[in-house]
């Protein structure tokens, strides 16, 4: 089995199982290219021997350690379960020491205490999840192996990174396995989510709770969102004598009571919240609906789903928490092939689950081209036997209205309205195009969340996919933005990068064609900051604008890394670069006045974030949910003395300069942008050619854009950019679609400018 993508290489995943030893393991592995064969492992195949893709040298180093899946109050008659981590490192990374302390770190992090993953499931996703963080990226493999064990006596395992907290006390028996799950909460308010407790199929919790006060539980239809759709209770405020309910964090209090030392930081309490019906209560003790002491009548456009659970402390005190999960209702006997059964299949589900989102995503990338089943099984990295679920999953998408059939056997991605005025059309002409007004701005995007966004902003719109028998496709929409006449196209990614620059040359080349009258051309969506950590003039973060400006005339406007040389016997090195800029006076007088109205306008609100409200909204309303993710989310890094990189805060304004960076809002910078797949990925490399070249942001590379458009005898284009990571504006996080939101509503103003500049 093998799972999906990420940007920082694909993170491929093979699993296998050995019964004579009721042994489970999984092996991910931070891949390139397509694996171009499989590896099945059986019985007499050793974990080292066989990785998916070729053979390997041995681990670099390898950590253990027992996990109790039975009573937590009565461990040596409950199952156990020995978890071995083997890591590879990347061939770059030749230290012992500093692999070592990479493996640690990992080691650390996945079996924090707090946050111990007990299941399968949650284990699983929580190590895909840390093999796509920043300081693991120099691990290519990590095979870990599950070992069911059934102990007859008391085993002590000491462990120098892993200190398992002591289990409460028992307070009665229960016949019922239960999975503990034990959440430390700082002293600070800041809401951790809980997607190991699943809630959306449950009507109330119970929990048990020990802190000074200021315990929050957050009840949110939205995984992340702990402001809109959610229940919002509150033990123990003001000093432990209040408690609270609210419309979400920070929001409107419904229901409160006088609560006088509920809470107590030395000894546990218990607690339980229903919300059944139209009804919000909140009680003590561990029986539910007795003892209740706060409820809220829910009003009928109050009402939402409840799908995640998160908690926190406040400032005042730090927390720790105790959830109980059932896993089995069977008399404190362990099926151990049950167990095992049930993990093979959740993690079936999990991988078919990750297929699916491979395939949109993948239709995304290649939109507005189709991709036949043929081609939708290779992405998914289906096996021969398995090809009629993946069948079954192609229909099941469809069935959803995520994805189309326009020929036989060819789907395409399904373009959901943008307001109810957009229209769509899929023809193999483009007759109905003379209808509409010759655009004199085209706006080009790379990805699909961006020309969903720039789809937003655009008045009178109507959306016509030309299909044509070959499969090269084209999307044109047409559009207003004031008195200003535009189109809006994608470029599509193909499976094959090789054939990426003649689709692009193809695609800008029709685009003209068609559209004779484009006199502007704007490139608009998403890029990697360079943040700094210690100038806050320089400092560029997530969501920020970057349009691309040079007041030097000798500077180019983009440059691009053709190659990296270091300079023998230095740590220097030299840049091979290619640039490009920009003759019309027209953008050139625009980007002026862009410039003067952004420093007119820092100490109220722009026009430009009038749009990303009015964008926001729309979306929303028309099914994408893609809101501003919280600060927290944004975290850079620097590599201290030692070597280890280590998490740093961003600088903050100077005294009197606090509202250039007001707190929720964007900055928009002005400068240079750059790319180069040698230096955009590495931390050092980027920071040295940033300083070299000027540039404050990197993107995948928009150089043959820039050929085509200047080739056509276009010389007026402008990059609009909004930063979605400290990359190169690939990353799939929580940043890159409402990024793409920010960079087209700023073009929203760009464009009126020009239209004022002309």
């Amino acid at each position: 089995m093998e799972d999906a993508s990420d940007q920082k290489g694909t993170i491929n995943i093979t699993s296998y199982k050995r019964k004579n030893n009721l042994k489970l393991g999984l092996s991910l592995q931070r891949i390139i290219s397509p694996p171009q064969q499989q590896c099945e492992l059986n019985n007499n195949t050793s974990l080292s021997s066989c990785d998916g893709l070729q053979k390997r040298a041995p681990p670099d180093n390898a950590l253990s350690c027992l996990a109790d899946l039975g009573e937590r109050t009565n461990r040596s008659s409950g199952l156990q379960e020995m978890r071995t981590l083997w890591f590879w490192f990347n061939q770059s990374v030749s230290s012992p020491k500093h692999k070592q302390s990479i493996s640690k770190l990992y080691f650390k992090t996945i079996f924090k205490p707090e946050k111990f993953p007990m299941d399968y499931m949650t284990f699983l996703k929580k190590a895909i999840f840390l093999m796509k963080q920043q300081e693991f990226l120099e691990i290519a493999r990590i095979d870990v192996e599950f070992k069911a064990v059934k102990l007859d006596k008391p085993e002590t395992i000491e462990d120098e990174y892993l200190e398992i907290p002591p289990p409460p006390p028992r307070v009665k028996p229960d016949k019922a396995l239960k999975n503990y799950i034990t959440v430390l909460t700082p002293a600070h308010y800041d809401y951790q989510y809980l997607p190991e407790i699943h809630v959306s199929k449950k009507s109330n919790i119970k929990f048990r709770v020990k802190a000074k006060s200021d315990a929050h539980i957050a009840l949110s239809s939205v995984y992340g969102d702990t402001v809109d759709d959610t229940y919002e209770v509150i033990i123990g405020t003001h000093g432990n004598s209040m408690s609270l309910i609210k419309e979400g964090a920070n929001g409107a209090v419904v229901a409160e009571r006088a609560t006088e030392g509920f809470l107590d930081e030395n000894e546990y309490r218990e607690f339980w919240i229903s919300w059944d019906t139209r009804k919000l209560q909140v009680g003590t003790g561990d029986e539910l609906g007795r003892n209740g002491f706060m409820v809220w009548k829910v009003p009928m456009d109050k009402v939402h789903s409840v799908n995640c659970l998160s908690v926190s402390t406040s400032i005042e005190a730090e927390g720790k928490w105790e959830f109980v999960e059932i896993i089995d209702t069977k008399d404190n006997e362990v099926d151990e092939k049950e167990v095992l059964r049930t993990k093979r299949k959740t993690a079936q589900f999990f991988l078919w689950l990750a297929k699916k989102q491979k395939i949109i995503d993948t239709l995304e990338e290649v939109y507005p081209h189709g991709l036949n089943l043929q081609q939708l099984v290779r992405v998914a990295r289906v096996q021969l036997i398995d090809k009629q679920h993946a069948i079954k999953a192609v229909m099941e998408l469809e069935e959803f209205g995520l994805i189309q059939q326009i020929d036989k056997g060819v789907w395409l991605r399904t373009l959901a309205p943008v307001g109810i005025d957009h229209d769509i059309t899929i023809s193999k002409d483009l007759s109905e195009i003379s209808d509409h007004p010759d655009p004199t701005f085209a706006i080009i995007t790379t990805f699909y969340c961006e020309m969903i966004a720039v789809t937003a902003i655009l008045d009178k719109k109507a959306t016509y996919v030309h299909h044509r028998a070959a499969g090269e496709n084209s999307v044109y929409t047409l559009g207003a933005i004031g008195n200003a006449n535009v189109v809006l196209t994608k470029l599509c990614k193909p499976i094959d990068s090789r054939q990426e620059a003649t689709y692009t040359w193809n695609t800008i080349n029709q685009l003209l064609a068609i559209f004779t009258n484009v006199k502007h051309i704007l490139v608009v969506g998403v890029v990697g900051g360079l943040p700094h950590h210690t100038d806050f003039y320089q400092d560029v973060r997530l969501g920020d604008v970057v349009v691309c400006y040079s007041d030097d005339t000798k500077q180019p406007l983009y440059v691009n890394c053709e190659s990296v040389q270091r300079t023998p016997g230095t740590d220097d090195f030299s840049f091979s670069t290619r640039s490009w800029g920009c003759s019309d006076q027209n953008i050139e007088t625009s980007l002026k006045m862009l410039m003067y109205w952004n420093e007119s306008v820092a100490f109220t609100k722009a026009n430009w974030e009038d749009y990303l409200h009015e964008s926001l909204g729309l979306l929303k309303d028309s099914g994408y949910n893609w809101p501003r993710p919280l600060a927290r989310t944004d975290k850079i890094y620097m590599t201290d003395p030692a070597g280890e990189n280590i998490q740093v805060e961003h600088p903050k304004p100077p005294k009197g300069k606090e509202y250039m960076r007001r707190k929720g809002k964007s900055r928009v910078h002005f400068g240079p942008m750059g790319s180069g797949k040698y230096i955009s990925r590495v931390n050092e490399l980027r920071h040295m050619f940033g300083t070299t070249a000027g540039v404050i942001c990197y993107d995948r590379g928009i150089g043959d854009i820039l050929d085509c458009v200047q080739d056509t005898g276009k010389d007026g284009f402008m990059i609009i950019r909004s930063v979605c990571d400290y990359l190169d504006g690939v990353t799939q996080n929580e940043w890159h679609r409402y990024s793409a939101v920010v960079a087209a509503a700023y073009c929203k103003s760009a464009i009126s400018t020009l239209s004022i500049a002309k």
